[in-house]
């Protein structure tokens, strides 16, 4: 008789394998005392039978025992080889088209025999009870961990997960700490966002920069905008998406931040950029003074040709790339370097901000004072609900509030005494946004010989 074993765990946290290992070796020796050949031996660590995912060996296994390369399968137990009854319906169904002896070291089951086919499907039903039980132990766990303020699942981006351990090496507990580079980039997306910046201008950044995601690839929109409103930046603990208390993670950012960027990302009325990056300054900003659609990129012509900028209605205005950005840059900057520039732009009342942030703290006071009597016992579980009902609208109220005042303009974090510094370190997305907010851009049609005539780019500025 020819045999194939299979040998699965859910968890080796270790990378250790010893646990099919084990089951391994049991299973040749099973084989061995009934003269059987082990054809193919199929081996999932670290691989759960209870998920959707697709089990590579396993599928391969079913596949070759279908193709007839085997007599026999020989399992460790039948929860090694599934855990949901559909699966073992059809485990059951081809053991019967193919004859396929079923050997667990627990004892053998002859799934031709309806006797085998209820053992089978006892042990399927056993096997998933015990799973449904340990996802409710597990969520139960999650959620009690959250209680805590203690991390859960994969370690985020901006910490590193550190292991404590006692004198036999034994793991006894996990904290995450600050990795100082990764933080520093976090502080500096979330200060451009709410500076004005885009998430797309900060993933362009971010990629530049060249430090990329924990999985090593480079960042967009979904991951940039993911990592930046996470709760755990803050320092707080959240489960399912809602703030439970706080965490034993040193913050990175302060609260008043966090609340800012999750509002701010969360405004329907926020400006997204939809498509490719563009690749030049005024390309579909600028418009046409002739028939006023917008202008597009028009490549070189001949080796002493320059780029330019087109209409793409009209076709009929044209004029030097070079010309036009160093007009509207100047345009830019002369603005944003003004000593009034800052008060001309939207900023956050000071003195609003502080009561803002007060009442925040009173009202988090007293959920905190609520729950410290509920453990008391002084008051009931009916009660402490009321307080939280009554309390956390208001504490999300004034949260809302904070997070309006946030600044709007991209041009915020470019105005200054040294703007021009600040605009060439800019990306070309913020600065299309800067000019796109600001100004309008209309490139009037010409005369011959005035091709180079700065007048012929007309800026007039947004009220």
């Amino acid at each position: 008789m020819r045999a194939v074993i299979y040998a699965r765990i859910s968890r080796d946290a270790e990378g250790t394998h010893l646990g099919v290992n084990r089951q391994l070796e049991d299973c040749r020796q099973a084989a061995s005392a009934r003269g059987w050949d082990v054809a193919h031996e199929y081996i999932e660590n670290d691989v759960s039978a209870t998920k959707a995912r697709v089990r590579p060996q396993y599928q391969q296994m079913l596949k070759d025992l279908a193709a007839g390369k085997a007599g026999a399968l020989i399992v460790w137990d039948v929860d090694r080889l599934t855990r949901t009854p559909r699966e073992l319906e059809d485990v059951i169904d081809l053991a019967d088209a193919h004859s396929i002896a079923l050997v667990s070291i627990g004892g053998d089951i002859d799934l031709a025999t309806p006797q085998g086919r209820m053992t089978a499907r006892i042990k399927g039903s056993v096997a998933r009870h015990e799973t449904d039980q340990m996802a409710r132990r597990i969520r139960r766990k999650s959620q009690e961990r959250a209680q805590q303020g203690l991390p859960n699942g994969l370690c985020p981006f901006g910490w590193r997960r550190v292991y404590d351990t006692d004198d036999r090496g034994r793991v006894t507990g996990s904290r995450d700490v600050v990795h100082d580079a990764e933080a520093d980039q976090i502080r500096d997306g979330v200060a451009r966002l709410l500076g004005g910046e885009s998430v797309r201008s900060i993933m362009v950044r971010w990629n530049e920069d060249g430090l990329p995601t924990l999985r090593g690839k480079k960042w967009s929109t979904t991951t940039v905008r993911q990592t930046l409103r996470r709760a755990a930046n803050a320092g707080l603990r959240d489960h399912h998406g809602e703030i439970v208390g706080k965490s034993t993670s040193e913050a990175i950012i302060s609260e008043d931040e966090f609340y800012r960027v999750r509002a701010l990302l969360a405004d329907p009325d926020r400006r997204v950029h939809h498509g490719i990056i563009p690749n030049y300054l005024l390309t579909g900003i600028a418009e046409c003074g002739r028939c006023g659609g917008k202008m597009r990129y028009l490549k070189a012509r001949g080796k002493s040709g320059t780029p330019s900028y087109g209409c793409r209605e009209c076709t009929r205005v044209a004029r030097t790339m070079g010309l036009v950005d160093a007009v509207v840059e100047g345009v830019v900057l002369g603005r944003l370097q003004r000593p009034d520039a800052l008060a001309a732009l939207p900023t956050v009342d000071p003195q609003r901000g502080d009561e803002l942030r007060a009442r925040i703290e009173g009202l988090q006071a007293r959920l905190d004072e609520a729950a410290d009597l509920f453990t008391a016992g002084t008051i009931t579980g009916q009660q402490l609900t009321r307080i939280t009902g009554q309390v956390r609208p208001k504490i999300e109220t004034a949260r809302e509030s904070l997070a309006a005042m946030t600044p709007a303009s991209a041009a915020l974090s470019i105005a200054g005494p040294d703007a021009v510094a600040r605009w060439e370190d800019a990306t070309l997305v913020t600065k299309r946004e800067i000019v796109d907010a600001l100004m309008t851009v209309t490139i009037l049609p010409v005369g011959p010989g005035r091709g180079r005539d700065p007048e012929s780019v007309k800026v007039e500025w947004k009220s």
